[in-house]
């Protein structure tokens, strides 16, 4: 496939279900590596910093849901804009605001609700983008006749090869000369969808039905080499610009990227409320409950065994109670790591270090309340040392249990698997942790799991 589309232009990438308009896109984009080919920006091959001067808009809406579209925009412009003054990209936020027409819900948590626009008016807010100097190229099924009269420009794909390729407008004269008339009261992208879209559901007695389909299709390809002309024509020189080619794809540095992502990290985490609230009711209920079954042990053998259960639910609940906030958080937040990552937007060093230093304070709250409940309740050592020991232990089993979460996270494809590593990984630890079996006790071929 090739094409060319030029500043202040949108063209629409039509056609059937498996023809390559979403990995034409992908590799446009560079979200795929191309097999072979080039991509050309103002006559130069692009290199990994194009994706720094361009975005790639997903199907699916993917947000921060705790951060308004100010703040969401905000901070993707201090990500994306290196080399800019914070007053300029402030100012470049506003004024996109109001050319999306976002400045009704510009403070407004993004929801899904934000999207609730005809598709007539999202195609009306891409051309004024693209009127004020910028290239759009974007994918589109089968779009309703107003649509597609606002199309400069058209790539109609078939079976991965350009059925047709050209201004939008002379799209009907072109298949007109190929004698596939469009009447007047059709719509012209519904007619041209009908003509190279294939009907797996021919059976054998639509066998010549079959072959009639297949030849039209196969003559619609075979003759685009008419289009050829025209896109010999396009001009590929242009302005030289220096960053398509620079080897940092990244626009800010990694401390720049750190602190943006430390500082969202934060706010989100914060006004995660429901999250805080089921922590903060799970940690205190169970100390409660603890208190209450463990309730001033005795000093004799079997307040040894009762001391050796609350220290096992203790190192249990900090744990594990630790490992699925985080796994949890992980999991929602990855969605969204996925797609800035892919955008260059920061590094993942720069990521995930700011995400673990932003999960400290709740991380290291809760095993501060829940030990402070517990520990004078049920009578353990009354030394202020011991005491300050327990403590440290549970906010070090709380901060292991976010590393093994974050661990998991990061290896799963979705949440289902996560979960199901899990119990596994609980399992054994529970198992090598000294209470059900003395570690001097382990068999030789475990000792290694030990260590």
């Amino acid at each position: 496939m090739s094409g060319f589309v030029k500043p202040g232009e949108v063209l629409a990438i039509m056609g059937p279900s498996g023809a390559g308009k979403t990995s034409l896109l992908n590799i446009l984009s560079q979200r795929v590596k191309a097999s072979g080919g080039e991509i050309l920006a103002n006559g130069q091959h692009v290199g990994k910093a194009f994706k720094s001067i361009s975005a790639f808009v997903q199907q699916d809406d993917v947000l921060l849901g705790n951060l308004t579209v100010r703040e969401t925009l905000r901070y993707t412009a201090m990500l994306r804009l290196g080399n800019v003054s914070m007053k300029e990209r402030m100012k470049r936020v506003d004024s996109l605001i109001q050319e999306l027409g976002l400045s009704r819900v510009a403070d407004t948590l993004p929801t899904t609700g934000l999207d609730a626009k005809t598709s007539l008016s999202v195609i009306n807010t891409i051309n004024k983008l693209a009127q004020n100097g910028r290239t759009v190229v974007l994918t589109i099924h089968q779009p309703r006749s107003d649509i597609f009269q606002s199309f400069d420009r058209l790539l109609l794909l078939a079976r991965g090869k350009i059925a047709y390729f050209g201004n939008a407008k002379s799209v009907i004269p072109y298949f007109l000369k190929l004698g596939y008339d469009c009447p007047e009261a059709f719509n012209p992208a519904d007619f041209f969808m009908d003509l190279v879209t294939e009907n797996p559901a021919l059976v054998e007695e639509g066998k010549t039905t079959k072959v009639e389909q297949n030849q039209r299709i196969e003559t619609i390809l075979s003759n685009y080499s008419e289009n050829f002309e025209e896109l010999a024509s396009a001009k590929r020189d242009g302005v030289n610009m220096e960053h398509l080619t620079r080897k940092n794809k990244y626009t800010s540095g990694w401390f720049s990227q750190f602190f943006v992502v430390l500082m969202r990290s934060f706010l989100n985490t914060i006004r995660n409320k429901a999250v805080t609230m089921a922590r903060l009711f799970q940690q205190v209920s169970t100390a409660f409950l603890l208190g209450l079954i463990y309730l001033r042990l005795k000093n004799d053998q079997t307040g040894v065994q009762d001391r050796l259960g609350v220290l096992f639910f203790s190192v249990s609940n900090m744990f594990f109670g630790s490992l699925s906030s985080s796994l949890n958080v992980l999991l929602g937040d990855k969605p969204v790591f996925n797609r800035e990552r892919g955008a260059k937007l920061y590094r993942v060093s720069s990521w995930y270090v700011a995400k673990v230093i932003a999960d400290i304070p709740s991380v290291l709250f809760f095993p501060l309340l829940f030990g402070c409940i517990l520990y004078f309740w049920i009578g353990l050592n009354g030394s202020i040392d011991r005491f300050l020991m327990f403590l440290l232990i549970q906010a070090i089993l709380g901060l292991t249990g976010q590393g093994l979460g974050i661990a998991i996270a990061s290896i799963s494809p979705n949440a289902s698997v996560a979960f199901s590593i899990m119990p596994v990984i609980s399992t054994i630890l529970m198992l090598f942790g000294g209470f059900y079996l003395n570690l001097d006790n382990v068999p030789v071929y475990f000792v290694w799991i030990y260590w």
